[in-house]
């Protein structure tokens, strides 16, 4: 890999059964092609809560990587560095590479497209005196995806949607003049059973409460 954005990334591979896979960095152009992407992912996964109409940026320094199968981008990872232990990890000790964005479109998974992009990921990061990543998710499919490549579980807890209580919620409109529908809470695992005697946790298919599980990835 070149370790510098105005080189070209000459990062090709033979890909069965016909075809070339390609890792670059992304760029502008790409956005279309991006998020065309990342909807495909999104709606097979329990990854995202945030629906992206534009390609997420970075204020940190940050690998913006996409996947290519025959000029077709079919996945992507972006990965931001931490000025500072903690600023976007769980772990203190050392900062980290944040993975914020991490997918495979379902149509070329399981060909090793993922691991390669995080192979591509660690090499970067390992240039800039970086030994480690971050990834958290609720989608149980990455999860095992994270264990079977040994990465250390960080800590785990639940994320949910919620209504609040009839009082709290007309408080807030007759003095701040703010409706508020739905909330997004989180909540460590034993919690949760004393929340619902509390509070209204939507409970249906689409917006049940998950367990986010965070991944320390050390090289």
């Amino acid at each position: 890999f070149h370790d510098a954005w105005d080189q070209s990334w000459d990062v090709a591979m033979a890909y069965p059964p016909f075809g070339q896979l390609v890792l670059r960095p992304y760029r502008p152009a790409d956005e279309e092609a991006w998020l065309a992407t990342w909807a495909q992912v999104a709606v097979t996964s329990r990854a995202w809560i945030v629906l992206h109409h534009r390609k997420p940026t970075y204020k940190g320094e940050a690998l913006e990587l996409v996947a290519e199968y025959n000029g077709e981008i079919v996945g992507f990872m972006d990965v931001e560095i931490e000025s500072r232990p903690g600023e976007l990890g769980y772990a203190e000790d050392s900062c980290c590479g944040f993975v914020w964005e991490f997918g495979v479109r379902p149509d070329h998974q399981g060909q090793g497209i993922a691991k390669r992009m995080l192979v591509a990921a660690q090499e970067w990061l390992s240039a800039r005196n970086i030994n480690r990543m971050e990834f958290w998710s609720m989608d149980e499919q990455a999860q095992a995806f994270y264990e079977h490549l040994g990465m250390q579980e960080l800590e785990r807890h639940w994320q949910f949607y919620t209504r609040l209580p009839q009082d709290i919620a007309q408080g807030m409109r007759e003095q701040d003049k703010f409706g508020l529908q739905l909330a997004y809470g989180t909540c460590p695992l034993d919690k949760l059973p004393a929340l619902k005697e509390t509070y209204r946790i939507r409970e249906d298919e689409l917006e049940k409460p998950l367990i986010c599980i965070g991944y320390d990835y050390r090289w």
